[in-house]
C-alpha cells in the first residue's frame, strides 16, 4: 500500500505499518500515536503523519457561505464511461490532468441487472 488513512488507532497502527511499502504513509486522524508507533515506522522506512481536524462553527459557515453563492466549482478535466475505468486510471497516473476525472455510470441499469 502507498497509504492507509487510520481512524481506529492502537494496534491497528502498529499493523498497519507493515502493509505500507518503504516510502508510503500512515496518516492517522486521532490526536495519539500508538506507543513505538513512529520508531516502527522509522524501522520499516515509512512515514507517519498525524492530522487533526477541528470544525468550527465560523469556517463552516464560511464553506456553507461560499457553496450558496455557487462559489464553489469543481473542475473536471474528463468523463469516462465505467467500461472506461482503467483509461481514466491511466490518465491520472500521467500527473498532467488539471481537474477530477469522473466515472460515469450505466443510468440505465439498476442494481441486479
Amino acid at each position: 500500500m502507498d497509504v492507509v488513512l487510520d481512524t481506529i488507532g492502537g494496534d491497528y497502527q502498529l499493523r498497519s505499518l507493515r502493509t505500507l511499502r518503504p516510502g508510503g504513509i500512515l496518516v492517522s486522524t486521532l490526536p495519539r500515536p500508538a506507543k513505538g508507533l513512529r520508531e516502527e515506522a522509522d524501522r520499516l522506512g515509512v512515514r507517519v503523519k498525524l492530522i487533526l481536524v477541528e470544525a468550527d462553527h465560523a469556517g463552516m459557515q464560511a464553506i456553507a457561505d461560499l457553496a450558496a453563492e455557487g462559489a464553489l466549482k469543481a473542475t473536471i478535466a474528463g468523463t469516462f464511461p465505467l467500461a472506461e475505468a482503467a483509461k481514466a486510471h491511466e490518465a491520472g497516473e500521467t500527473d498532467h490532468t488539471t481537474g477530477k476525472l469522473v466515472i460515469v455510470m450505466d443510468e440505465g441499469r439498476g442494481s441486479g441487472d
